[in-house]
């Protein structure tokens, strides 16, 4: 992979994540305030995240395959899938492109974190 290519596509994976993420500030904003949208809120919220999740997974799998090549993002895939994001941050740790392994890591929590607020807004919902 070249690395003007390597850099358009990073470029499009961050702004397709920070797109999402204000889309679900939105949603939490608009809807989740109110107790009646509060679960359509909350899984809206959730599904927004799982689409952040594949976002950062092709992050993920885009910088294996950048920094360790093809036979490390095909044992990434193999260990269910999920394998490709903990390699891309070790890979970017022991490569040293940090720049990569803090925006990898902060953009798994924060799909994380939003999708753990969907949920709760959802089981908030249910009890009320």
């Amino acid at each position: 992979m070249s690395v003007q290519t390597y850099n358009t596509v990073a470029e499009w994976v961050v702004f397709l994540f920070m797109l999402d993420m204000a889309f679900c500030v939105l949603v939490l904003i608009a809807f989740g305030a109110f107790k009646r949208t509060r679960g359509y809120a909350g899984g809206a919220v959730v599904i927004a995240s799982w689409i952040a999740g594949a976002i950062v997974w092709s992050g993920c799998a885009m910088v294996t395959y950048a920094i360790w090549g093809l036979a490390a993002l095909i044992v990434g895939i193999v260990l269910a899938g999920i394998g490709v994001v903990p390699m891309a941050l070790i890979a970017s740790a022991l490569a040293r492109d940090w720049s990569d392994f803090w925006a990898l890591g902060a953009m798994t929590a924060l799909a994380w974190g939003v999708r753990l607020v969907g949920a709760f807004l959802v089981v908030k919902s249910e009890d009320a």
